[in-house]
Order: C-alpha cells, then structure tokens, then sequence
C-alpha cells in the first residue's frame, strides 16, 4: 500500500511581513563618496505600484548643469537606515523633478524602479524563492484549473488555513501559483520548491503569468517583490528585491473557461423554469473540465524554452487591445512564429509544399533561369541601371518557397487539427491583413464589421496552434459566435467549441 502524500505546508506570514514594512515610509542616509550627494539623507515612500524619493544636495557654483547629480548605471548606491538597508543600481534612480529651497539647497525627488537588501556580488546564486504581486483587488482566476490543497501556518496565531495551488512543473524543477489576501489586498504567488538563480527564477515566472494571460486574458506585471530562502519551508527571507516592471496587460478575453453560464447568460435568462434550465446547463457542462496541471505545465515549460512562442502570446495579448489595423497582423505574426516552431519540431514528417518537390531539380530550375536572364542582358547590352540583375537573382532563390498561406494551414494539419474551408479562406487572406491593405474599413460601417469577424476568426486559430502543441483537448470560446452581435454575422457555431 502506498503512502500518504504529505499535505504541502505554506509559512507565508513571515514574508508578508517583511513586505508590508518595506513598503512604508522609510529613512536613510545615501552612502557612495564619490557622489555629490554622499551622506544626504533620503526619504522613500511607496506610492502605487512605485517607490518614490526625495532628498537635498548643495548648490554648486557656476551654471546648473545638474551633472553632479548623475548616477553611474552599473554601481551599486548603498541606502542605509537604521535597521535595514538598501542597494540601489544607478540606471533604477530616476530623478523626476529639481526645485531650490530658500536655504539654498536643491530639493531632488523621483522614482526607485528596483533595489535590494543585499549588494550583487554578495547575492547566494542559488536558493529557494517567492515572487509576489500586489494586485489590489484584482483576482486570478484560478478556480478554473485543476488545484491541489495546501496548508497555510501562522505561527502568531497558532492557526492554520486551507487554500490551493497549481502545481507546474518547468524544467524539471516545481513551482506553486495561488493568491494570497493580506490586509485587504490581493497577491499573486509564485514559489520555486527547488534551488534556483534568480535570474531564472524571474523569467520562469514571467512566463507563468504570460501563460495565464493567455488562457485568462489579463498579465499581472507591475511590480514584484521576490524573496530567497535557505530552506525549503521558506519562512524568513534572507534576501529581498523589489522591481517595477514592464506593466501589466488588461483584456478581459479569456480564451479558456469553466464558467459556461458567463459564456451563455443570454440562453440560461431566457429558460421558462428550472427544468429547461437544469436541461440546459447539463447541457453545456457536459465535458467541460478544469485545464489540468499537466498541460499547464507543458504551456509554460513550451513558452519557457521556445522564445517564437513567447513571442506568439506577447503579440496575441497586445493585440486584444489594439485597433484592427494592429489587431489583425499581430495575430497573423502570432500564428507564423508558431508555424515557424511546428515545422522545426516537424521537420522530418512533414510533406513538402514547395512547387518543385524535388531540391536538385528546383536549383537546376533557377540556375537555368539565372543564366538565360544574364545571357538576355549581355545580348541587349542593358546597363546594371536598367535591368538589376542582382536584385532578380535574389528573388529567383526563393523561387521553390511554399506559399505563406500553405505553410500556416501546414502547421495545424501536423497538430491534428483540420481547418474548415472557411479558415482555410483567410488563412490566404494573410499578406491583405498583415500588411495592412484593409484599412479602407474605417469608414465603412460593413467592411468594419467584416474586418472584426476575420480578427475574430484569427483569434481563434492562434489559440488553436498553441493550445494543440501542447497537447490540449477541451473547450475554447469560440469570439465570432460569443460576439455575433458586434459583427452583424449570423454565425451557426457553438460559443465554446471543442479542439
């Protein structure tokens, strides 16, 4: 018989409260002899999702320059207090706003993008570590995926609490998603069960966020505070970094979800009684299942170790939120940097699209070609001016390539997925779209409404490439029949459908 799998034990009070007095107003001195402002003292107070600063430095005499004030990107600035003190790099210092005082000082203030409580040379290369993000009230929706429980300990209290997790695993190495509700406000977590260099660790849950915006529709990315441990229970911190980051991208379009009555409020509203209702939702839940750990797991070690795919989601987000004439060809760049993947991983199996199936012939093809065009402008005695032959041969190389529309309906045939004539049809619409040929739309009310149909459509089949690389079967929200209305399309398509 097997054992028992021991219950996960999170200590988490410890840590938050290692944040909470970071983020309050704070006192120091600014310590670097060779800066103007060396021994000045500094005040740092977190306001929003940034630190900002004020502090004083004499005037120097002459025409203000303010060249005394700069910082050196690389160095490492020590900010000391009287219990806890900072390093600060240069190029994270940005000074915002100079004024005079009356005493004759300058009066400096601005942002601190970064810093930490441990100088880099003097960082552990490999520990146990958390990554937190403050959200406020926002909310991962994490009640779609396949969790495991955990035990949350405080020891001021002696109490325990119950939560959950998901579970992934990236590179051999384990990681623990969940939120976390301290003081009123929402964080996100994200814990490495293994030793790991920090470097890694953030980009590994970069990815983890960029996966969950994919399937959830919102990257929480603002600022993040990360903390690394000795031991792997991960109570007291032994060093702590804060970063601001790139910002976050809000779409609200999720492309997965378990809650089919938001997806048909319309057709729940509309049942006569809680029979037809109860018909109804049967229904629509009838294989509908929480994105498992597994799958998860492989989307993010795939974002993870393949940058095309990284690329794919980070254009497939940006485009939510742009107008047509960006939407559009960010999903088609989206869908070629996949294609770009599946072939590589296919390039063994795959059927060859090109014209001329056979290399040997298709190079004895073009050197023909190549030498008749210089034999034609040797005989007419035409000047490089007049006919560039260069510029033709350059050409004639990629005389054999596959049409782009081929390759990208290549991809999903080698995923298992079968295109319907329809997406077959705009999938050879993809050189009018991506390079913007369709933007006589914006007065247009009709051609409008097409353009958002196709955009729709597109949506769906990058999430369709990404989602069968890693082998997902289940339901997706299918835009083009949810939003119908927005398109003026009468669309004879479930609002989820199955891949």
């Amino acid at each position: 018989m097997k054992g028992k799998v021991k219950e996960i034990e999170l200590f988490i009070e410890e840590t938050f409260n290692v944040l909470s007095d970071l983020t309050k107003d704070k006192q120091f001195v600014f310590v670097f002899d060779r800066h103007h402002i060396n021994s000045r003292e500094i005040r740092m107070s977190k306001k929003g999702i940034k630190f900002s600063f004020t502090t004083s430095s004499q005037i120097i005499k002459g025409v203000q320059t303010h060249k005394e004030l700069e910082f050196s990107r690389e160095e490492e600035y020590l900010l000391e207090g009287d219990t806890k003190s900072i390093f600060v790099r240069g190029k994270d210092i940005f000074i915002n706003n100079i004024s005079y005082s009356e005493d004759g000082l300058k009066i400096l203030s601005g942002i601190i993008h970064s810093f930490s409580t441990v100088k880099k040379e003097n960082k552990t290369e490999k520990l146990f570590r958390r990554q937190i993000l403050p959200v406020n009230s926002e909310e991962l929706k994490l009640t779609d995926f396949q969790g495991v429980s955990h035990k949350i300990i405080s020891n001021s209290t002696n109490k325990e609490a119950f939560s959950f997790h998901i579970p992934i695993k990236v590179n051999k190495k384990l990681f623990l998603l969940y939120q976390y509700k301290y003081l009123n406000n929402n964080y996100i977590s994200i814990d490495c069960k293994n030793v790991i260099e920090e470097k890694e660790f953030q980009k590994i849950c970069f990815n983890i966020l960029l996966g969950m915006a994919f399937l959830k529709g919102n990257l929480y990315h603002n600022e993040a505070f990360l903390f690394g441990y000795e031991m792997e229970e991960m109570k007291n911190p032994l060093e702590t970094s804060y970063y601001s980051m790139g910002g976050s991208i809000m779409t609200n379009m999720p492309t997965f979800t378990t809650n089919i009555h938001s997806i048909y409020k319309e057709e729940f509203d509309n049942t006569q009684n809680d029979v037809e209702y109860e018909e109804l939702r049967k229904e629509l839940y009838k294989d509908i299942y929480y994105f498992s750990n597994v799958c998860f797991s492989n989307l993010i070690e795939l974002i993870s170790n393949e940058e095309k795919i990284q690329r794919a989601i980070i254009l497939y987000l940006h485009g939510h939120t742009s107008s047509l004439e960006i939407r559009l060809p960010n999903y088609f760049v989206a869908i070629e940097a996949i294609t770009s993947y599946v072939s590589k991983l296919n390039m063994e199996s795959k059927k060859r699209l090109n014209p001329i199936k056979d290399n040997k012939v298709a190079n004895e093809v073009i050197a023909s070609i190549k030498q008749n065009l210089k034999k034609f402008v040797e005989t007419k005695n035409l000047t490089s001016e007049e006919f560039d032959l260069n510029i033709l041969e350059k050409k004639l190389n990629s005389l054999n390539s596959p049409p782009n529309a081929d390759k990208l309906a290549e991809s999903f045939t080698l995923l298992g997925f079968t295109l319907s004539k329809e997406q077959q049809k705009i999938l050879k619409k993809r050189n009018s779209y991506l390079h913007g040929s369709f933007v006589k739309y914006i007065d247009d009310d009709d051609a409008f409404s097409e353009v958002l149909y196709i955009a729709l459509r597109v949506h769906l089949l990058v999430a369709i490439l990404i989602l069968k690389s890693v082998d997902f079967k289940g339901y997706v929200i299918n835009y083009s029949s949810l939003w119908d209305y927005m398109s003026n399309k009468t669309i004879e398509e479930k609002k989820m459908v199955k891949i």
